[in-house]
């Protein structure tokens, strides 16, 4: 299925308050990591996305 896109939550209990960086990673049907590193340059984008957690008192 090309293109897919998968919703996840996470609870992320007993974080320290502050800032956080929060990666996720996706794996393929073969359980093999994703994005892989790409040998030619226009080989498409491999990113990992990413986002900043501020957790509070």
């Amino acid at each position: 299925m090309g293109y897919a896109s998968v919703h996840r939550t996470a609870l992320l209990a007993g974080l320290e308050p502050g800032s956080h960086g929060l990666c996720c990673p996706a794996s393929d049907g073969n359980g093999i990591a994703q994005p892989l590193p790409r040998v030619a340059l226009r080989g498409g984008a491999n990113a990992i996305c990413g986002a900043s957690l501020m957790v509070r008192e």
